[in-house]
């Protein structure tokens, strides 16, 4: 499976769901799949909507 099907396929199955991400000090980026209502949350954990 390619990268690019590999989150195709994580799009599709998170669907509904906010794309939130976070960089740290060293350029890594992660990135969460997080419910609607809970994006106040993830922001105070130093996320951001993608």
């Amino acid at each position: 499976m390619s990268h690019a099907d590999h989150l195709l396929s994580l799009h599709t199955r998170e669907q509904g769901k906010t794309v939130m991400y976070k960089q740290d000090a060293w350029g890594h980026v992660e990135t969460r799949f997080v419910r609607t209502q809970n994006v106040p949350v993830w922001e105070a954990k130093g996320f951001t909507v993608r």
